[in-house]
């Protein structure tokens, strides 16, 4: 299977579009992480509401069943838009039906976010076809409790008006157990199946981090925040997608220039 490669892109993109001052220091982000003890469990009582404004709790949006649940921003301007998409997309290419083997679940983090937000981050992005249409975008409770049962830690940059916070996707197991953490981008169909496919099975010792981070936030001056190779090989990836536009548009020009 190929691992999703428009990421890179997209992070190189935002690069460049970053604020030159944030709130934020080094010491704050390395705080923000996805690093849930093990036996982590999501504490299913905790009380939202959907995008279509229907109260639910966290347990009753993951249905008993296996669960992959990411933490988002409804109106971020980086990462997360992008990273559902790409979630959804590996989703829909496994040979699991959403709703019948697994839930899909995304709990928001702005507090100033409602129903109203989380219906346009579905509506913009995932749409209402296989996991987008079966997604259940949580609103209006208690984010921070649930982030603090599952080892989850984001911060907000009242300056950019942004949150600072981890893509990784969790696998959560019926009962709420933690049983898989998944890099958001550089997802595959098989990780992905192989992981629910886990969750339903007995627990067992399996590392529960993600090998790769990336953290949704003003990516300019979070060099430090990645190892050195991953913001090499990110840039590099903008700077060749770039070349390639310009080569081809040279091409079409010369093209066109060489008819009668």
């Amino acid at each position: 299977m190929k691992v999703f490669a428009l990421p890179s892109v997209l992070i190189a993109v935002g690069l460049a579009g970053c604020a030159p001052r944030t709130a934020l220091t080094q010491n704050d982000l390395d705080n923000v992480s996805a690093a849930p003890r093990p036996g982590a469990r999501a504490p299913l009582n905790l009380r939202f509401t959907d995008q279509r404004g229907q109260p639910l709790t966290l347990g009753q949006a993951m249905s008993n069943k296996p669960t992959v649940l990411v933490f988002a921003d409804y109106t971020c301007r980086y990462l997360c838009g992008p990273a559902l998409v790409l979630t959804a997309a590996a989703l829909d290419k496994t040979p699991l039906q959403p709703g019948r083997d697994y839930s899909f679940v995304v709990v928001g983090i702005d507090p100033k976010d409602g129903p109203v937000q989380a219906r346009a981050m579905q509506i913009s992005r995932l749409g209402f076809a296989g996991a987008g249409g079966a997604v259940r975008l949580l609103s209006n409770g208690p984010a921070p409790i649930a982030a603090a049962a599952l080892g989850y830690r984001y911060l907000y940059d009242a300056r950019l008006g942004q949150y600072a916070h981890d893509t990784s996707i969790y696998i959560l197991a019926a009962d709420g157990t933690v049983r898989r953490l998944l890099p958001e981008f550089g997802l595959t169909p098989a990780a992905l199946t192989g992981a629910i496919e886990q969750a339903r099975a007995p627990p067992t010792a399996a590392p529960l981090s993600a090998p790769l981070r990336f953290i949704c936030y003003c990516l300019q001056p979070l060099i430090g925040a990645y190892d050195k190779p991953t913001v090499l090989a990110l840039r590099a990836g903008g700077v060749g997608v770039v070349v390639a536009l310009g080569l081809g548009m040279f091409a079409l020009g010369r093209r066109r220039e060489r008819r009668p």
